[in-house]
């Protein structure tokens, strides 16, 4: 297998001359590596995708060095998609292996993975989390995995190697017993710390260079019965591996609303502290995942807030959707007594008389669509398929009069239609721009006036890189998304304090403007 993967790993040296491309770096903790202060994340990536492709590399062309995937992301499509991007370019001589970091993530079984396990036999300290989604932390089963990753990604050594959020045993357990006991963290910890055996072990073999963690629960609070302690990893690498143990990196998330890991404090040696502050204590490199996506509680209810201006629809001419959906809803009427009842009389199938229902569906169940996001999965994900499927369908069956009628029914029906969907997602994305609006203005006494011009997805990543963290994963599927991202490179480098140059973001008046009530300390 070795022979088929790109030898080497990420150097100082590479990762530095990386970084001068890009424009600003920051050291990635303990493991002294240089690194963009926005990093790619792959989350959303699949090999399938030419333009997911072209991002990656533009991406890594411009100086962002450090990529972020899962074994779990896109079913392995993600890591492929990433392996074959770099194995291109290092073949191109457009990069050097030394410069690229890779950071992957293992413990989570889905689609093909978990397809896998259940034909070959479950492995030990399994956690069937839900039907489709088990999790596990043992050294057999990470060696396994680990080993997967490599050939998908094409790499003889993995730059960080994270474990993929070991709070789903606490979540189980929670689940099943309705509450997390003192014996269950003591196993979670059991657990972490072989895992943190074997991954030493495959330090020392080559495989990878570093490891870590990615919790979702890091910078929560003691009291929240899934919460990890990033302090207690901490001293269980030690316990584990003395001083010099490989343990440098965390990932966890962070954004204007979620500032957990900024505020919130856990017990230490040195006294209560953050978890930032505790990863800074130990010289671990922190990354952030989900800086564009807050989720807040909404009447008891997560709800997601996107920090991305929204902007209108290109060639919107805004129009009110109640008389556009009554038009549809009157066409509807006209096919289930006209053509759709013969249709139905014809083919003994009652069914052709409702095939044209969205007007109604739309007018009953618009108010129960809770923001754009949604309409957006509705409009494409289902509107739009059930229509290409059904067009598709009667106009390759139907013949003579009758597919001349229909030809002129779905030619006037889709038009109008359209103008009611159009009209409808108009008035969603207002909504949504208002809230933008409302956040850039709670935002905008935190920043100095040179930021005031970005867009809002800058400026939320600009905020979080002046807290002492590494880099910022952002999703960037789109050129444009990385070329937003790129133009930052020049504000990122200003945030450095020196003697003569105040700091150009307040972060603490920031965190409290969407924070209020549990500011900084």
């Amino acid at each position: 297998m070795a022979s088929a993967l790109i030898r080497g790993q990420a150097t100082v040296e590479g990762t530095a001359a990386a970084t001068r491309r890009f424009g600003a770096a920051r050291r990635l903790g303990r493991s002294e590596l240089q690194v963009a202060p926005i990093g790619f994340g792959g989350y959303r990536i699949h090999v399938d995708s030419p333009l997911h492709r072209q991002a990656l590399e533009e991406a890594l062309r411009a100086g962002i060095n450090l990529i972020d995937t899962s074994s779990t992301y896109t079913d392995g499509g993600s890591e492929r998609l990433i392996g074959e991007v770099v194995a291109t370019l290092v073949a191109q001589e457009v990069i050097r292996r030394s410069e690229v970091v890779v950071v992957t993530k293992i413990g989570f079984l889905q689609g093909t993975n978990l397809a896998r396990v259940q034909a070959e036999g479950a492995p030990p300290e399994l956690v069937e989390y839900q039907p489709q989604c088990w999790h596990c932390l043992h050294p057999d089963f990470l060696q396994a995995e680990l080993q997967r990753c490599r050939e998908r990604l094409g790499l003889e050594t993995i730059d960080v190697l994270l474990l993929h959020n070991p709070e789903y045993f606490l979540i189980d357990r929670r689940n099943r017993a309705g509450e997390v006991s003192d014996e269950d963290r003591r196993a979670l910890l059991g657990r972490i710390g072989a895992a943190f055996r074997f991954l030493e072990g495959e330090v020392a073999r080559g495989t990878i260079a570093a490891y870590g963690v990615s919790s979702n629960t890091l910078g929560g609070a003691e009291e929240d019965p899934d919460f990890v302690s990033l302090a207690r990893l901490v001293e269980l690498a030690r316990e584990v591996a003395g001083e010099d143990h490989h343990f440098a990196v965390v990932e966890l998330p962070l954004n204007l609303y979620e500032s957990g890991p900024l505020r919130r404090r856990q017990a230490t040696r040195e006294g209560p502290r953050s978890a930032i502050e505790v990863a800074a204590l130990a010289d671990l490199g922190v990354l952030t995942n989900r800086p564009l996506s807050a989720f807040i509680d909404r009447d008891g209810e997560p709800r997601m807030v996107r920090l991305v201006d929204v902007g209108a629809r290109v060639g919107a001419r805004s129009q009110d959707p109640a008389p556009l959906l009554r038009a549809v809803c009157e066409l509807e009427v006209r096919w289930r007594e006209g053509l759709g009842r013969e249709l139905a009389e014809s083919r003994g199938d009652e069914r052709f008389g409702e095939l044209f229902r969205w007007g109604l569906e739309l007018t009953r169940g618009l108010p129960t669509i809770r923001d754009l996001g949604h309409w957006m999965q509705l409009r494409n994900g289902v509107i739009a398929t059930h229509m290409g499927q059904l067009g598709g369908i009667l106009l390759g069956t139907l013949e003579g009069p009758e597919l001349g009628r229909f030809r002129a029914f779905w030619d006037e029906y889709g038009a109008c239609l359209g103008a009611a969907l159009d009209g409808i997602e108009d008035g969603f994305r207002a909504r949504a721009q208002a809230v933008v609006d409302m956040i850039g203005d709670r935002l905008a006494p935190a920043l100095a006036p040179a930021h005031q011009g970005l867009s809002l997805s800058q400026r939320a990543v600009l905020t979080l890189l002046a807290a002492p963290i590494a880099c910022v994963l952002v999703g960037m599927r789109r050129p444009a998304y990385v070329h937003e991202m790129v133009e930052l490179a020049p504000a990122i480098a200003g945030l450095a304090i020196t003697d003569d140059r105040p700091p150009t973001i307040d972060l603490r008046a920031a965190i409290e403007a969407f924070a209020p009530a549990a500011a900084l300390h």
